[in-house]
């Protein structure tokens, strides 16, 4: 236990996993400066605001914090890994 007020993996980071079943979409929105994300297998699509990542098994990629992200998967349930400095964020308040 890190003894803290709020979720974090580390005393600045939160990490999470989220799986996206094939066909359907995951809306996110997180009070942070950025997100990334690892793709561990499948195939979609990202999109925030008018920026779209195709990604794919084995991608890395980024959007910047504060906006709504949408996922959508197409090929195969994707469980994706993501990182987000939400508990960096909430020292400030």
């Amino acid at each position: 236990m890190l003894g803290l007020d709020y979720p974090a993996t580390t005393p600045i980071l939160l990490t999470r996993y989220a799986k996206i079943c094939t066909g359907e979409e995951l809306s996110v929105s997180f009070k942070a400066a950025g997100t990334v994300y690892y793709v561990i297998q499948g195939q979609g699509c990202s999109e925030q605001d008018n920026d779209v990542i195709e990604w794919g098994e084995g991608d890395l990629f980024c959007f910047p914090g504060a906006g709504k992200t949408v996922h959508k998967s197409v090929g195969g349930d994707s469980p994706l890994f993501l990182a987000t400095n939400e508990p960096l964020l909430s020292l400030t308040d």
